[in-house]
């Protein structure tokens, strides 16, 4: 290529001197330099040249560090901890933790609406104690099975590790969720008619739900008795109302759901409504 005089040649050579080859022709690189694609800064006496990224492009993963691999600092470090194996695929506390490094404050609340094996607790409480932060957490999670582990490895986090802080749990009160776990632990038909009363007097059901023409003719047809069992809960199961799986907190003084005054005044503090 011409050389001329004013200007100064840029080669696709990177910082630790490794040559590489351009991936446009010229024309296009001035097309796209034109456009505001690509920007051209000196720094440290050469020409650096910086192609913009959009949205909707996507770019190869730069989380390269050992620290991020899942196995390792994922699985294995859970099994370290709890002493068990009965959680799949846990994230890397390090991603998590770097990753609350570049989007958090060491003052502020991080919410994790999936909370899993608990890794985001982990993370934050680990980070607290790297940078003196103040950062504080809220986990949500449904299934049982999770909740156990994600209580069990942050409880013991802050006891192994003597972190100078606490770690609360709650459990929402089940009202329609009851219902729910009753009719899946049923074991026969007959159990199932048995408790069709209470549901209806105790649970809330769907506003369609014809309470006599079920109890009346339904349970008593040949076709509804050869059904499997599993195909009769769900039957029961669809009844359910399922805005109503939880007693609300506006609900929670109501006798019917049976909530003590202390778990009143928790739920209350909670949420800072006294």
């Amino acid at each position: 290529m011409e050389k001329k005089n004013g200007y100064e040649e840029v080669l696709p050579i990177t910082n630790s001197g490794k040559e590489l080859t351009w991936i446009t022709t010229p024309d296009t690189f001035i097309q796209r330099y034109g456009e505001g694609e690509v920007v051209l800064q000196r720094e440290k006496g050469k020409i650096v040249v910086y192609r913009k990224f959009r949205e909707q492009q996507i770019i190869t993963t730069h989380w390269l560090d050992s620290r991020y691999n899942s196995t390792s600092h994922g699985t294995l470090l859970l099994e370290k901890i709890t002493g068990r194996k009965d959680f799949s695929y846990p994230k890397s506390l390090y991603a998590v933790m770097d990753t609350l490094k570049l989007m958090t404050s060491d003052d502020d609340i991080i919410l994790d609406f999936h909370a899993g094996s608990g890794t985001t607790g982990h993370a934050t409480l680990e980070l607290n104690k790297e940078d003196g932060g103040n950062r504080k957490f809220i986990l949500v999670e449904q299934l049982d099975e999770h909740i156990k582990i994600c209580v069990e490895r942050n409880q013991k986090i802050l006891k192994n590790e003597k972190i100078n802080d606490s770690f609360i749990y709650f459990e929402l009160a089940k009202w329609n969720e009851q219902a729910k776990e009753e009719i899946n632990d049923a074991k026969d038909l007959k159990t199932l008619e048995k408790m069709f009363d209470s549901f209806y007097e105790k649970y809330f059901l769907n506003y369609n739900v014809k309470v006599k023409d079920f109890k009346e003719k339904v349970l008593k047809e040949e076709n509804f008795k050869k059904l499997t069992l599993n195909d009769q809960k769900k039957m029961f199961l669809v009844m359910l109302d399922l805005n109503q799986m939880y007693v609300q907190e506006s609900e929670i003084a109501d006798k019917q759901f049976g909530i003590n005054k202390e778990d009143q005044k928790l739920t209350k503090e909670f949420y800072q409504n006294k």
